[in-house]
């Protein structure tokens, strides 16, 4: 899996970006053309590399404060054919399917907030939405539910009938270990830029029917049921948290970090060009 970056900075900062680039294990081919950056004005750097040495190079680029000084454009090419490129990804350590960008993951799964980065943004509108999403659907529910039972479209003791649904309101061992397993699939699709159409059907399966039935069971007076499906969703959306933040820290302990002397050179670098 080939990446392609277009890196546009400052004249003065295209020098140390370029050595960084031709030096980074994985990398095939770097161009570079001068002034070809009208706004702002600036370089214009391309770069082939393999997928699992992109995070190592973006780490560089932060390093050298590309990313406010210019940008950096990553693309996915859908077919390359090139001996240097083929020969860079056998030479770069790790698979291309696992690789992790970890900006990518935090533009999908929040706009420059990262939970497990001890950025509280993220987490804090990710609770709000979840917060605010669950009570009105399951208001949406109850809402249906009172409107239909008067008018002999929803008997009112249709819970009583639904022995295939009585895993909703009893929870087990089971609801919490589909729940985790659905975080972990999720987090994965994420990371590995998967399908996430199945996953989303996966997640919903183990959250939806427990919201809803919640709602109807409290209009349909059965309030034990209703307070077993509220556990069943606490506990299917607390292994589903759970498991997705483990699987990202995990990650961020086994992938390779640009360590903090090699930042501090390259920033040194960024200092002098700037001189």
């Amino acid at each position: 899996m080939i990446v392609q970056l277009r890196i546009c900075v400052p004249g003065e900062l295209s020098g140390v970006v370029v050595e960084s680039c031709t030096s980074h294990v994985g990398v095939s081919e770097v161009a570079l053309a001068k002034g070809a950056s009208v706004m702002p004005p600036g370089d214009v750097i391309e770069v082939l590399l393999a997928r699992e040495s992109v995070e190592g190079l973006v780490e560089k680029l932060h390093a050298l404060d590309v990313q406010r000084r210019g940008s950096i454009l990553v693309i996915e090419p859908d077919l390359v054919l090139s001996d240097r490129s083929d020969r860079a990804e056998a030479e770069a350590p790790g698979e291309g399917a696992d690789a992790v960008i970890w900006d990518e993951v935090s533009r999908q799964t929040g706009e420059d907030s990262r939970l497990v980065r001890r950025q509280r943004r993220l987490g804090r509108d990710a609770a709000v939405a979840l917060g605010v999403g669950f009570p009105v659907a399951m208001l949406a529910a109850a809402l249906t539910a009172w409107l239909s039972v008067p008018l002999g479209l929803f008997p009112s003791d249709a819970l009583d009938r639904g022995s295939a649904v009585e895993f909703i309101y009893h929870p087990g061992p089971y609801s919490l270990i589909v729940a985790v397993l659905a975080g972990i699939a999720g987090m994965l699709s994420v990371i590995s830029r998967r399908s996430a159409a199945l996953i989303g059907v996966f997640i919903s399966v183990t959250t939806v029917p427990a919201a809803g039935f919640v709602a109807v069971a409290l209009v349909l007076g059965e309030y034990q049921k209703a307070a077993g499906s509220a556990l069943q969703l606490f506990l299917n959306l607390l292994g589903i948290v759970v498991a997705a933040v483990g699987v990202l820290i995990f990650y961020r302990l086994v992938t390779k970090r640009l360590p903090p002397d090699a930042a501090m050179r390259l920033r040194r670098k960024a200092d002098r060009s700037r001189r």
